[in-house]
């Protein structure tokens, strides 16, 4: 019936859990991207085409350093934005991966 199309199982794999986001509180942004590019090969092999990125409000660079490098990647990042509210908000991004060839 209709009502299911907006429930969120539809979108299991995009509901933000500790296996789909990668934490990059307090590290530096090449330790945080070596994490993500961990996380999104692993979310490749998995068949999940969301990964979160926790990278916190703090002074902000960060987050800028992270959304840049995700802008210029060509390899994995179909698209990318804030997370939504009842996500964290702008304290996390929100990474959709393009499908990958998994051999």
């Amino acid at each position: 019936e209709m009502s299911s199309i907006s429930s969120p199982r539809d979108t299991g794999s995009t509901m933000k859990t500790k296996s789909n986001t990668v934490d990059c509180i307090g590290k530096n942004f090449e330790e945080s991207k070596r994490l993500c590019l961990y996380a999104f090969s692993n979310a490749a092999m998995s068949n999940r085409s969301v990964v979160f990125i926790l990278h916190g409000h703090g002074t902000g660079v960060l987050k800028k350093k992270i959304r840049e490098w995700l802008k210029s990647d060509r390899q994995w990042v179909k698209s990318y934005r804030p997370a939504d509210q009842e996500d964290g908000g702008d304290a996390l991004t929100r990474v959709e991966l393009k499908k990958q060839d998994v051999f």
